[in-house]
């Protein structure tokens, strides 16, 4: 149903509410290393597309040092919340999928 894809094209992805609860460490387990972020604001994130090429985000908004010296560096072992991006269509699916695989 949905598959890690670094070369989708995520732009006009967005947050739209959604977050997921879990450390980096789980997420590198479960689906591997991420692709790095696109500035400074987003350390990690993943992409993802489902069977219908709609795209999907997994990514740590401005909470390391790389955003603000008063962060410490990306702590592996912590949970953290992780934004969920989307152009809006899919995501609850998206959501759901995430939480069961990181189970």
């Amino acid at each position: 149903m949905f598959k890690v894809n670094s070369d989708a094209d995520a732009g006009g992805t967005s947050f739209h509410s959604n977050e997921i609860k879990a450390t980096t460490k789980q997420l590198i387990k479960t689906f591997g290393p991420d692709h790095g972020g696109d500035d400074f604001k987003v350390s990690h994130e993943w992409i993802f597309e489902d069977d219908q090429g709609n795209v999907f985000t997994l990514y740590a908004w401005k909470d390391t040092n790389l955003y603000d010296s008063d962060y410490g560096p990306v702590n592996f072992d912590s949970i953290r919340s992780w934004h969920v991006g989307s152009k809006g269509k899919g995501e609850g699916e998206f959501v759901d999928w995430i939480e069961k695989k990181l189970k």
